[in-house]
């Protein structure tokens, strides 16, 4: 009887050390496979980089808590060095590529330049995805294009047609102003501001967006008669409209807002400068022209 209760005590501590050596068990198949996945992968690793430097971190967190007999520090670094200087070779043999694609799609438009983690042409950001490979084309900061791979000449096939589909878009800055304004009347009265006060700027395209619809839709909306009118090509309508130097209808002039933080906690849109650049800006109004 005064021997039971040392007796479960060795069976927890027995349990106890089981249930370790389970882990250990697991933890070691865990860091053996991803140790087998980094060797195939190796394999590749001047044509695919990413899928290298993918399976090396997967292998630096399986192996943390390990006893290996060898330190393979060393090794990983000296792997992650290769893999990441194959990858700066990729960009460098892209960028070049896109550009030679471009000027023969586009001439000399413009000059695709190299950004930290991206390119810029003209308003259009290129923009290669690390963990995926993809590219994507952005206008405005706004996806237009996602998931395009990496052959230069699909990039610069997308970017002719993205500059041809806003391009071919009619456009008249008259028209454009009183559908701006009737929108700026709409939000206004929505945000309980007078007239002349500054609105937000996504309410406002919103209803813009409703304003540019047909008499069609208006009696009978359907999914089918919406046309669709994205924030991207409202802000290339903007540049249109800078371009024409009209920002005056019956007798009030349509002023920008700048946003005070970049994208104003998700409320502001990007609008490109003139020459290069741009800003984000939050608000819109109308106000009397002087």
């Amino acid at each position: 009887m005064g021997q039971e209760p040392a007796a479960a005590g060795i069976g927890e501590r027995l349990a106890a050390l089981r249930g370790g050596l389970k882990r250990q068990s697991r933890a070691l198949a865990a860091f053996e496979k991803a140790l087998g996945t980094l060797i195939q992968r190796n394999e590749r690793l001047h044509k695919a980089p990413r899928e290298v430097l993918e399976a090396l971190e997967a292998v630096r967190a399986a192996i943390e808590g390990q006893e290996a007999t060898e330190d393979p520090g060393d090794l990983m670094d000296e792997i992650e060095q290769e893999a990441k200087a194959s990858l700066d070779e990729a960009r460098r043999r892209f960028g070049t590529e896109l550009a030679a694609a471009l000027k023969e799609k586009l001439d000399d438009r413009h000059e695709l330049r190299p950004l930290e983690e991206s390119y810029e042409y003209g308003t259009v950001r290129i923009v290669t995805e690390e963990s995926s490979g993809h590219t994507r084309l952005e206008y405005a900061r706004v996806p237009v294009v996602k998931k395009l791979g990496s052959d230069p000449e699909a990039v610069a096939t997308a970017i002719a047609k993205l500059f041809e589909d806003l391009e071919s878009a009619d456009f008249d800055p008259g028209v454009f102003l009183e559908q701006c304004l009737a929108a700026y009347h709409h939000t206004a009265s929505s945000q309980g501001r007078q007239l002349g006060e500054s609105v937000d700027i996504l309410l406002f395209w919103s209803s813009l967006v409703l304003e540019r619809q047909s008499s069609s839709f208006r009696r009978t909306p359907t999914q089918r008669s919406f046309k669709d009118y994205p924030i991207y090509r409202f802000v290339y309508d903007l540049c249109r409209l800078r371009a024409a130097r009209r920002f005056e209808v019956d007798g009030r002039k349509l002023e920008l807002e700048m946003a005070v933080h970049d994208r104003a906690y998700g409320k502001s849109i990007w609008i490109p400068a003139e020459r290069s650049g741009g800003s984000f800006y939050q608000g819109i109004a109308f106000r009397e022209a002087r």
